[in-house]
């Protein structure tokens, strides 16, 4: 199995903090960071990790949430 690159490990530390509700320090471990705490305090002083994270939650709030919203519209329509 080859090296992961550090690109791949970001996208997969935001996955994990963001997806998976990981703390930061967890999110660095699973994502393959040797030093996961010291990993996890750099990574989040990054302008552009900080910018990528909340993309992504943006984007969780755009379609996950979105839809569990219309589908509780919908059974409260339905209940009156």
């Amino acid at each position: 199995m080859g090296q992961v690159q550090s690109s791949d490990r970001q996208r997969n530390i935001i996955y994990y903090l963001v997806h998976q509700g990981k703390g930061r320090t967890e999110a660095a471990r699973l994502a393959g960071f040797a030093a996961p705490r010291q990993s996890a305090f750099n990574l989040m002083q990054s302008p552009n990790i900080i910018t990528k994270v909340r993309q992504e939650r943006n984007k969780v709030y755009q379609t996950e949430l979105a839809s569990t919203s219309v589908h509780t519209l919908k059974e409260v329509m339905e209940d009156t």
